[in-house]
């Protein structure tokens, strides 16, 4: 048990190692399709090897392959929420029984003036349309919404001048 956790363990880093050098983003999450299986016929043939030595940690591979996809997948899945952390900060909200998402474009983590911004409506099924977008500029502990035609403000979570209501609650994500 003991030489299964270190094996475990070493791969888990290995595998953070690996994927935090990738920066996952969303756009490059269909190649967990690829490194999911690359890890298990890594853990298989080695497995195999040593079956063919008779070595006695033949057996802590063949579990081990079974494990290390699953600890691809939730490391792969936290760097890419972390990643998006660091572009993006979104906040949830709903206006007549209409669920909506405001994203707020970040440079280096940071909300800076002249940064973009969308508000789009979600749908059914995980998709989305556009609603509004723009700049957002800073001003105190306020973030002002500017496009051509609206100036919505955003201060203690909540949504102020929103064309569908005056005053909307956010919710963090």
């Amino acid at each position: 048990m003991k030489r299964f956790l270190i094996l475990l363990s070493l791969e888990t880093i290995i595998i953070w190692l690996f994927i935090f050098q990738l920066h996952p983003d969303p756009s490059i999450s269909i190649s967990i399709l690829i490194y999911a299986p690359a890890v298990f016929l890594i853990n298989i043939l080695t497995a195999i090897l040593l079956l063919l030595w008779k070595h006695e940690t033949a057996k802590l591979f063949f579990l081990n392959a079974l494990i290390a996809p699953f600890v691809l997948y939730f490391i792969f899945n936290y760097e890419v929420e972390r990643g998006l952390s660091l572009v993006y900060k979104t906040y949830n909200f709903e206006s007549r029984n209409r669920k909506f998402e405001l994203c707020l474009d970040l440079t280096k983590g940071k909300l800076i003036d002249s940064n973009d911004y969308s508000i789009n409506e979600r749908l059914p099924r995980g998709s989305s349309v556009g609603s509004f977008s723009g700049k957002y500029f800073l001003k105190g502990d306020s973030i002002f919404l500017n496009n051509e035609i609206h100036l919505m403000v955003v201060y203690d979570n909540s949504l102020y001048q929103f064309p569908l209501e005056d005053y909307i609650r956010l919710k963090n994500n």
